[in-house]
């Protein structure tokens, strides 16, 4: 039984030095980061969006799979991402995904980003504790505490505990017999160990969980005893929902060895808990009270998601050139200046005022499409994290819709035209239900030019009598025309001299009056026969 407390003894020392040891290195690389760009991210999205992948059907607004993809938003999400733990990287995820029309949830978490952004030294100490709950793929932590799905129980659990007592009784053989005691307790030890990994092949999924969920339940107690001044205001709701936690809370931290502490002590920590099989003896208990608090482990979970979203996007504000906070309005318009797409920092700023739907015609590469895009990636910032890359940014709360980067379906067999035809499916139906924005790139492009021309013309009538505010980006000049009273007209355009093309990547009022394709060809070294061709074909 000496033998048994000394090693426990001897452990927690060790663990308290380590731990000390580590936060100070910890210390020194957050202050060196934080409001500086992450590098050679290396992110697992399959990992990154499980709390999305289990809230998503729960949710009425959601940014769609299409949406996502055609605004490249995993790089955008790689931008923000600087959580120091799986929960906040889960949360941010699922935040970018679900905008908010609830305008005082975002005031909310302004009032969070400011707090940590006037107490740098809170702020640390704060991100200490989290890095103490740490980085675990695939930990399912989110799976166990928002799907209703009962967990399964280990029996019989008398059978482990009278093993676990087998190796401390072997101790008293001591006493009559050196040999016979040592032998006793290697045989008994051996025995658990085989038993620890017969069960651990079949539970060690729900074995990373539970110490996942214990880093979760200690750095929640970190940051319930922090004393700063103002915090009281933030870290109530973590006290409240750790109550009924505090009679097992040690249990968690002595079965559960958590990623605070180096690979050694993980090691001798778990070779001690193989032998008297911690895991597998408390495994029940502690799901017992996963399953009776599930929805006071919701709220610890959430709220360290909050905290790591607003000192991420605290930490990207620092790190862009021109941010800002987006105003609402109830007006159906968006107004921005100094307007950036977040994945260019050192993009040409725009200006513009929309209040009704926008055709936008250019030449190729004159910036119709980085546009768009930035005006419909500003629109979800602005209603996930309360942040535009832009020096003022107005908007009415809408979904944001688009119809971008198309091709066709192999797998299924579709063609463009049939996946495009989807798509703009998708977007009628969503403004019949909700207020949205929608961009589309290119519309109809899959099919020839007299019919895409007139379904066009008819798809945007059909949208604009739906009071959605609708932005195209095209090449098609006829619809200009054709919509000239349901939408206003705006272009980009490019300076072509003998032998060289300048774009300047500014909006312009107006359509576009310029034909400049076969002379970019030109410049760009297209043999001078096609050229010619060319545009014999184009002055017939």
């Amino acid at each position: 039984g000496y033998l048994y407390f000394g090693a426990i003894f001897v452990i927690v020392v060790l663990l308290a030095i380590d731990m000390i040891r580590t936060n100070h290195k910890r210390l020194r690389a957050l202050k060196n980061q934080f409001g500086t760009p992450p590098q050679n991210q290396n992110i697992n999205f399959e990992s990154v969006n499980a709390l999305y992948r289990v809230c998503q059907a729960k949710s009425n607004h959601i940014i769609d799979d299409t949406t996502w993809n055609d605004l490249e938003m995993d790089r955008v999400f790689s931008q923000l991402d600087t959580c120091c733990s799986s929960i906040g990287e889960e949360y941010l995820y699922a935040v970018l995904r679900k905008p908010e029309f609830d305008t005082d949830k975002l005031l909310s978490r302004e009032t969070l980003i400011r707090f940590l952004e006037e107490n740098e030294d809170a702020r640390f100490a704060i991100q200490i504790a989290l890095l103490n709950i740490g980085k675990e793929p695939h930990n399912a932590l989110a799976q166990l505490l928002f799907k209703d799905v009962p967990a399964r129980r280990i029996r019989p659990v008398v059978l482990y505990w009278f093993l676990a007592t087998l190796p401390i009784i072997s101790t008293l053989l001591l006493l009559v017999s050196t040999k016979l005691g040592v032998a006793s307790i290697l045989f008994f030890s051996v025995i658990n160990c085989v038993v620890y990994i017969r069960n651990k092949l079949s539970l060690e999924a729900d074995f990373l969980t539970l110490r996942y969920l214990t880093s979760m339940i200690n750095g929640c107690n970190a940051l319930s005893k922090k004393k700063f001044a103002g915090w009281d205001a933030f870290v109530t709701p973590i006290r409240t929902h750790l109550q009924p936690f505090r009679t097992i809370t040690w249990i968690l931290t002595s079965t559960y060895v958590t990623k605070q502490v180096s690979f050694e002590l993980q090691a001798l920590t778990g070779f001690f808990q193989m032998i008297f099989l911690d895991e597998i003896r408390n495994y029940n208990r502690i799901m017992r009270a996963v399953e009776d608090n599930k929805e006071s482990l919701q709220k610890l979970f959430l709220e360290i998601g909050e905290i790591e979203t607003a000192i991420s996007v605290l930490s990207y504000r620092k790190s862009s050139p021109n941010t800002c906070a987006p105003t609402f309005t109830n007006r159906n318009q968006i107004v921005f200046q100094g307007l950036i797409h977040p994945l260019m920092p050192q993009a040409v700023q725009n200006r513009g005022n929309l209040d009704r739907g926008a055709i936008i015609t250019g030449s190729n590469a004159t910036g119709k499409s980085t546009f768009i895009k930035a005006l419909a990636v500003n629109g979800i910032l602005a209603l996930t994290i309360n942040t535009c890359t832009a020096t003022y940014f107005e908007t009415r709360p809408m979904l944001v819709m688009t119809s971008m980067a198309l091709r066709d379906d192999i797998c299924s067999g579709e063609s463009y035209f049939v996946v495009e035809v989807n798509s703009i499916q998708r977007l009628l139906g969503a403004i019949d239900q909700t207020n949205c924005v929608c961009y589309i790139d290119e519309i109809l492009r899959g099919t020839n030019t007299p019919e895409r021309i007139a379904a066009s013309t008819a798809i945007l009538k059909h949208i604009a009598r739906r009071q959605c505010l609708c932005v195209v980006a095209s090449h098609d000049i006829e619809l200009s025309e054709l919509l000239k009273d349901q939408y206003d007209q705006y272009h980009f355009s490019e300076t072509i001299s003998v032998d060289t093309f300048k774009f300047d990547y500014q909006l312009k009022k107006g359509p576009s009056t310029t034909q400049n394709a076969i002379k970019l060809l030109k410049i760009m070294g297209i043999p001078s026969e096609i050229i010619a061709d060319a545009e014999q074909c184009f002055n017939v």
